[in-house]
């Protein structure tokens, strides 16, 4: 049940040991004896749990996994021995270590810990516990990574309702259930209630902090981009346009901050395929950064590499070269922001591509939804190498590694063959890139044939732009699929 901790007894004393140790060297004092360490290994105040907690807290906000489930395997075993196997703080600690386990990709332990976090707290706090939210979105997460959407639906339900019991129903907590509620509702088809949870999202800002308040800005503008993710393009730009409204009642109507929303309405019409309003918008936004008083550098460097990302898209490569090289320009003014122009133009990033699928059959063929139990879904992936030429596009794409073999290595050859790139710039210049990885992951049931597969879409003829463009939004990895 627990991965890393099946040898309490011995974990047990290393924690004690390892903390006696290091006091020893911090003393003046001699260290302990032998026979005083192996009474330490059981003195029940020699263990930090709460020190432990913090330090795993910590590197979870760091992003260091690895190490964050081994301190959480560490913090599952001393809640153990202070409070026992079926105390609320085991199982808040078995929470903590499936999180670390679920950021490291080992959905299967993280959903055994989580259901063994939710077994306890039924047992010692009952079914109505708001201790059980935690492990509840947590169990949803996993399911939703294996792509098991129905559980993962009833699991964030079951957590929006423990919830708004304890805290109303107009609290921020409920963002990331909400937002666990989307994805279920959307995997499942069921895109209107995919939409009320977003929109609920808004309400409770604006409920919270008027109309007029940055975060309620912030919800619109990710309202916005859910709408346009989701193709309701529509409803994105009418929703940026809120925002720009939101903005302007705030005091300056000639506020910078206008300038995020002119970028999602230009990104909403070229998800539509309406390449002269999507780039006259930009260039209206130029124009506003423009009669600032003080020049500011960033905002004009994300508007001309949005700008550029877009020329790419719709087969203008010169253009496009043109818009990078003002935007290095602009992130070379000042050293402060070199690691943002390093962000854009270190190595190349895909901009737009052929969707490829995240579930499919024994035959490489997408499937929408796993509707029965996960177990019978194994983990795959595709790496593959490519050059990526100064114009962006690819060529010399090779697999390099596959899991299963040749279940989806075509697939991902033809999509890369039709995926357009942002080019790595070199001193300001657009320049090709060797042995560029690219890696897709997807799930396969384990009955699948590894025979190679050409089941997929075929490369488009030149010049053709295929289906509309799914942009990638903030906080997206553009490097892969």
């Amino acid at each position: 049940m627990v991965e890393g901790v099946s040898k309490r007894t011995t974990m047990g004393a290393c924690v004690a040991l390892l903390l006696v140790s290091t006091a020893a060297a911090l003393d003046e004092t001699p260290a302990p004896a032998a026979e005083d360490a192996a009474a330490a290994v059981i003195a029940p105040a020699t263990p930090q749990p709460e020190a432990v907690r913090q330090t795993y807290l910590r590197l979870m906000a760091e992003k260091r996994y690895t190490e964050a489930a081994q301190i959480a395997a560490q913090l599952v075993e001393l809640d153990r021995q202070s409070h026992g196997e079926r105390s609320p703080q085991y199982a808040a600690s078995l929470s903590a270590l499936a999180r670390a386990q679920l950021a490291l990709g080992n959905v299967a332990a993280a959903a055994d810990n989580f259901r063994a976090a939710i077994a306890l707290l039924e047992r010692a706090e009952g079914p109505a516990s708001p201790a059980l939210i935690e492990p509840l979105v947590g169990l949803g997460d996993a399911y939703m990574s294996n792509g098991f959407y129905p559980p993962a639906n009833d699991a964030y339900e079951r957590a929006l309702l423990l919830n708004h019991a304890a805290a109303g129903f107009y609290n921020l907590e409920q963002v990331q259930i909400l937002d666990g509620l989307s994805e279920s509702d959307l995997a499942l088809g069921e895109l209107a209630d995919a939409n009320a949870r977003q929109r609920a999202q808004v309400a409770i800002q604006a409920r919270r902090t008027g109309d007029t308040q940055q975060d309620l800005v912030q919800a619109l503008y990710k309202l916005a981009r859910w709408y346009n993710r989701t193709g309701q393009f529509e409803a994105s730009r009418q929703t940026w346009q809120q925002a720009r409204a939101v903005i302007r009642k705030s005091g300056n109507p000639a506020d910078p901050a206008q300038v995020e929303t002119m970028i999602g309405e230009a990104l909403s019409y070229a998800s539509e395929g309406d390449a002269p309003t999507s780039v006259s918008t930009l260039k209206r936004a130029l124009e506003q950064l423009d009669a600032l008083p003080e020049p500011d550098h960033a905002r004009r460097a994300e508007v001309l590499v949005t700008l550029g990302d877009l020329y790419v898209t719709f087969g203008r490569p010169r253009s496009a070269h043109q818009a990078y090289e003002q935007a290095w320009a602009e992130l070379s003014a000042e050293e402060t922001l070199s690691a943002r122009r390093d962000e854009y133009f270190d190595r190349p990033s895909r901009i737009t591509g052929p969707r490829l699928p995240r579930i499919v059959d024994a035959d490489g063929r997408e499937q929408s939804v796993i509707r029965s139990d996960s177990a019978g879904y194994a983990p795959g992936y595709v790496v593959a190498r490519m050059v990526v030429d100064a114009d962006g596009s690819a060529r010399d794409m090779a697999i390099v590694e596959s899991e299963p073999a040749g279940l989806l290595d075509q697939q991902v050859l033809k999509a890369l063959a039709r995926t357009a790139f942002r080019p790595r710039l070199a001193d300001g210049t657009a320049t090709a890139s060797e042995d560029v990885q690219f890696r897709h992951e997807f799930r396969y049931p384990r009955t699948a044939s590894v025979a190679p597969t050409e089941t997929g879409p075929d490369p488009a003829p030149a010049g053709d732009k295929g289906a509309p463009i799914g942009y990638p939004t903030e906080g997206d990895d553009h490097r892969g699929d």
